[in-house]
């Protein structure tokens, strides 16, 4: 007897028709606001009543590049949007909050900032995240730096603490004690100590026993093979540490310590090292 098909083809095809057909009027609806002018669309988006079909104005938004009169009209709307609902009801504050966030991402890095800086302090965490993404590919000010700490004292927001890491600049002297005490992931405190190397070398290396697999990571970072020294320090001392020796082979194989590797996997083929760790021993530059 002769087996059905599976998949069935005819069976595929229709399903692929009746998806297809299910598409077709939210393609038409696009393509009616495609065909609204700009401004129409920029005077929708930052209408606080406008609640059908936002996404999709939010979307078109970001298929135009928009002119300079247009990206004022733009941050004007937003700034009103912005003032208008600080007393709104929940639901309303939280759906406005959503959409000017989007519209954060479409301006350039300039108007971004404008518009969002003066939200780092603001008591609504979904308000203070619009400047925490202006500011995230921004490089900041000791101003704005002093104010984000402020603001993590204030509120215990860690992405505060993480946007004054980015800036190797603002890392130094007591800040960077405060700093490395206060962020709890490792991967910020390794951005502080790679700071460090950049800006202050003998802090970053009096931080090393403290902090040792952030100071690998960070040497990794920075690719700096003069630094095998201060690894090979932290290799001796903690050896019996898995995740350890994984971040150590991470920054060996980044400042190019070919002759480090082999010992290291000698080592661990001898049996002289615990090798039953959990980590992949792959680490990202992210």
């Amino acid at each position: 007897m002769e087996q059905p098909q599976f998949p069935n083809p005819a069976a595929l095809q229709r399903v692929r028709r009746d998806l297809a057909w299910r598409e077709v009027p939210r393609t038409i609806k696009y393509a009616h606001i495609r065909c609204l002018p700009r401004t129409e669309i920029i005077s929708r988006v930052c209408d606080p009543q406008q609640a059908d079909h936002l996404a999709e104005y939010i979307s078109r938004l970001f298929e135009f590049k928009l002119s300079d009169s247009e990206l004022k009209a733009l941050v004007s709307g937003m700034e009103e949007l912005a003032h208008c609902t600080e007393t709104a009801p929940a639901a309303l504050k939280t759906r406005i909050d959503r959409t000017l966030l989007r519209l954060v991402r479409i301006l350039p890095s300039e108007l971004a900032v404008r518009f969002a800086e003066p939200y780092i302090i603001h008591p609504r965490k979904a308000r203070r995240r619009w400047a925490y993404t202006a500011l995230r590919e921004k490089q900041i000010s000791e101003t704005i730096a002093t104010g984000l700490i402020d603001t993590f004292c204030k509120t215990g927001d860690q992405e505060a603490l993480n946007l004054v890491a980015r800036n190797p600049q603002c890392v130094a002297g007591a800040r960077a004690d405060f700093l490395l005490t206060n962020l709890t992931e490792r991967y910020w405190r390794a951005r502080v100590l790679e700071a460090l190397l950049i800006h202050d070398r003998p802090a970053a290396i009096a931080q090393s026993r403290h902090y040792p697999f952030e100071f690998a990571h960070a040497v990794g970072r920075t690719g700096d093979a003069s630094l095998l020294q201060e690894l090979r320090a932290l290799f001796t001392e903690y050896s019996d540490d898995p995740e350890f020796i994984s971040i150590y082979a991470y920054a060996l194989g980044k400042i190019s310590a070919e002759a480090e590797l082999e010992s290291l996997e000698r080592l661990i083929q001898e049996g002289r090292l615990a090798n039953d760790t959990a980590s992949d021993g792959t680490w990202s530059d992210e």
